[in-house]
């Protein structure tokens, strides 16, 4: 379009004089120049939807699908286009804007000096290395009033308002039985017969106090009936939380214990799985999140994959201080904050005489865990061990990634070369090197 042509339209007549106006919008379709702005004398296209017929509204969406858009005689960039083309259809109306948020004031320490009120950070850790009771400590370390967080942390912080919400806890993989005892372990107690749903207390609540209500998927289905990148799974979860807000109040915090099991190791979807999560928890107004997840043979990530990497605010760490994990290794927590969060270096976690999981900073446990050496069996699981997650992860298994490496890749080597001639394991080749297999029982 020239100029001259783009000017025919700058003069318009208004109130009996004629008025003149710049850098107005103007589409051509199919040889027609249509004048869609809004002037002193009109609403312009943007506000003359309702005054249409269906056929003329259709008539000028196609013209906005199909037409060149100008502007000062230019025509407009694709994204200008889409832009112009969005605006006169009200696409984004009654969205706020993109930059209206403002902060909401401070952050808050919800366990100070570890975790803050609004994050949903995630706590990762290799297979049978504890997380679940960690969480179960954690877990009555949010319900029990005064509680400390593996003995050590200080006790939650919360309003009374925030005190009266309930707490969830999604367990996807531990028996019930196995978890209910966890819990009970902890010191709370269970009101089987509670109102509305049976739930977990603090025994020496005045009624003030949270609820925690505990669902196990294998017992409603399995695990994957949390899997949150499925449409029809995120839409029932989002009806069931704001169903228990309706008759508990919202949840202040919403634990998932086991994402790698409600997957089953696709690590493909786990960063979508994560963005659901949080998606959920702003959806039904819960204002604090943790899942937990296994980490990776080789590298000790989450997952074992940068897909994993999905926003989490912060990375907590639960493994040994061994490339096996025995029951007799000590157990290290670690974070890795984002921005502000606190930051806390590998610190041993021991198992004190009344059965509580407790942090260690002072390292005193450190040389009595060393006495603690792994048996020959314990050798022989942890290598089973590693065969069989590493083949429930869909990763090879080379002799590296079920050895490690240094030393601890001379040990197990060995180790393994006897479990071969035991029967235990079987090697295949594959490309330059070999992958190892469990040998089921009654092959041996």
């Amino acid at each position: 379009m020239n100029r001259e042509t783009y000017e025919q339209y700058a003069t318009f007549e208004y109130r009996g004089r004629t008025a003149t106006r710049v850098r107005y919008l103007l589409i051509e379709h199919e040889g027609i120049v249509h004048d869609p702005d809004a002037r002193p004398d009109r609403t312009g296209w943007a506000y003359e939807w309702s005054q249409l017929t269906p056929e003329a509204a259709d008539e000028r969406r196609k013209i906005l699908a199909e037409g060149t858009f100008w502007r000062d005689a230019d025509q407009l960039s694709p994204a200008q286009t889409n832009y112009e083309r969005a605006s006169i259809l009200r696409t984004y109306e009654g969205l706020p804007s993109a930059f209206a948020s403002r902060p909401s004031g401070a952050v808050r320490p919800y366990i100070p000096g570890l975790w803050h009120h609004h994050s949903v950070p995630m706590l990762g850790g290799p297979p049978k290395v504890g997380k679940s009771l960690l969480v179960c400590d954690l877990t009555a370390s949010l319900v029990i009033a005064g509680r400390r967080f593996l003995d050590h942390f200080e006790p939650v912080n919360v309003t009374p308002e925030e005190r009266a919400r309930p707490i969830v806890l999604v367990n996807a993989e531990n028996p019930e039985a196995d978890m209910h005892e966890a819990l009970l372990a902890t010191g709370l107690e269970y009101d089987a017969e509670g109102d509305p749903y049976p739930f977990y207390l603090d025994p020496d609540d005045d009624g003030t106090g949270s609820m925690l209500f505990v669902v196990h998927l294998e017992a409603a289905g399995g695990a994957d009936t949390f899997d949150l990148t499925k449409r029809d799974v995120y839409d029932r979860w989002e009806f069931e939380l704001l169903g228990l807000a309706r008759v508990a109040g919202p949840p202040l915090t919403l634990i998932v214990d086991g994402v790698t099991a409600i997957l089953n190791s696709d690590t493909t979807r786990y960063g979508r799985w994560y963005s659901e999560f949080r998606r959920l928890l702003k959806s039904v107004d819960v204002p604090n999140g943790l899942p937990t997840g296994h980490t990776g043979m080789k590298n000790g990530y989450l997952m074992n994959g940068v897909e994993s990497m999905a926003g989490q605010d912060g990375l907590w760490t639960y493994d040994a201080n061994e490339p096996y994990v025995n029951p007799r290794a000590l157990r290290r927590f670690r974070t890795v904050p984002r921005l502000h969060a606190p930051a806390i270096g590998p610190t041993p976690v021991v198992v004190g005489e009344d059965g509580r999981l407790r942090l260690d900073p002072s390292g005193v446990a450190r040389d009595r865990a060393q006495e603690a050496q792994p048996s020959p069996d314990d050798k022989r699981r942890y290598l089973r061990d590693q065969i069989a997650a590493l083949t429930a992860a869909r990763q090879d298994t080379y002799t590296r990634a079920v050895c490690g490496t240094g030393e601890a890749y001379t040990e197990h080597a060995a180790i393994l070369r006897r479990m071969e001639q035991d029967g235990e394991v079987r090697k295949d080749r594959k490309g330059q090197g070999f992958v190892w297999s469990l040998v089921a029982p009654e092959s041996a």
